[in-house]
């Protein structure tokens, strides 16, 4: 009867294991550690608070956008601001051997963000801003503690009401100052953290701070499929909606007193649309008219709203048409001085002085 010899693992696949075991206890850690930290930065700094007043009734200007994605004009600008940024891309690649280098186009997705509520109040002693999330809010809170993480305390606001950590930037040199903070699924920022905590306040309503007038005012101009409107003491009440045909529609009523003319009307446009210069807002033929309460009603539209954003993405601002300076004008930029003269490269001495001068020291 022979006589069975016992098997023996091998010294390598036990190694083998335990490094397979060790491997994976530290994935697990690491995968635990991941969603302990993800869920700590998805918090809520302060559940069940209510909504903060935000108007603090010194604004001197107030925008307010509610873009959804079911909107046609909206959609339409996305997809226009989409075909400039890849003419812009194509445009600067045309020369360049990157050219080749296999490139996938993305699409801008709204409808992954949107709908979105954003308002902006400016006033005499700084400004503040509201963005109200419907998606991605867990992103945002988590972005926004970790930008807190960065940046660091500001020593002197680390903390708002309720005990809500503040974001804050404090630039010594320049004086510049920034706060932000996530409440909710709201991200609120201001110039200041003073400013954003007087916007964090719940001891008035939101929206206390507006004139009545301003509710019926903007009722009564309120735009087809309106996608933002903005007020202003006065009142001054606009509405906005961005249009088919790359067009931004707008329709505003305010006091005139004297009178308003076509360039006034420019004018009051151009002040709830800063970022597009008077000339290139177009008023109805009908031009300014005067309502029968007294007050004016200005209407018109921005068009290549695509054109607009692509020239801002680039920072290349269109230059008007200038007369060329005569010929004989003296040039604007002064030509270089001359070279001193340089010392003959085979000696030491120096280069001859001209003609009645004195010739320099020997070095």
């Amino acid at each position: 009867m022979s006589e069975t010899v016992p098997r023996t693992k091998d010294p390598f696949l036990r190694v083998l294991g335990g490094c397979a075991l060790v491997v994976g206890g530290l994935v697990l850690l690491v995968v635990i550690a991941g969603l302990i930290v993800g869920w700590r930065l998805a918090q809520d700094v302060a559940p069940g608070r209510p909504v903060e007043a935000f108007l603090i009734g010194d604004e001197t200007r107030y925008w307010c956008l509610e873009l959804k994605p079911d909107d046609a004009g909206l959609t339409a600008f996305v997809a226009n601001v989409q075909r400039a940024s890849e003419e812009m891309r194509d445009e600067t690649l045309k020369n360049s051997p990157l050219r080749f280098l296999p490139y996938r186009r993305t699409e801008n997705k709204i409808d992954e963000l949107l709908p979105l509520k954003f308002e902006l109040a400016q006033s005499g002693g700084g400004w503040a801003a509201r963005a109200t999330f419907s998606k991605k809010v867990w992103k945002v809170r988590a972005a926004v503690k970790l930008i807190r993480f960065m940046m660091g305390r500001d020593p002197e606001a680390p903390v708002g009401p309720d005990g809500i950590p503040f974001a804050s930037f404090h630039d010594q040199r320049s004086g510049t100052r920034f706060a932000l903070t996530m409440v909710g699924n709201r991200l609120l920022a201001a110039s200041a953290p003073e400013r954003l905590g007087k916007a964090l306040a719940t001891d008035r309503a939101d929206g206390a701070a507006i004139d009545p007038a301003v509710p019926p005012l903007h009722a009564s101009i309120r735009l087809d499929g309106e996608d933002g409107w903005a007020f202003a003491p006065g009142p001054s009440v606009a509405s906005f909606d961005v249009a088919d045909g790359d067009a931004l529609r707008f329709r505003i009523v305010a006091t005139s007193p004297d009178g308003m003319d076509a360039a006034q009307a420019r004018a009051l446009a151009h002040r709830w649309i800063p970022i597009v210069p008077e000339g290139e807002i177009e008023l109805d033929p009908a031009g300014p008219s005067r309502r029968d309460d007294g007050l004016w009603l200005v209407e018109g539209r921005v068009g290549e709203l695509s054109r607009r954003v692509r020239r801002g993405l680039s920072h290349v601002s269109e230059k008007d048409e200038t007369t060329p300076p005569p010929s004989g004008s003296p040039s604007a930029t002064p030509p270089p001085p001359s070279p001193p003269p340089s010392s003959d490269p085979r000696s030491d001495t120096p280069a001859a002085p001209k003609r009645g001068g004195t010739p320099s020291p020997p070095r």
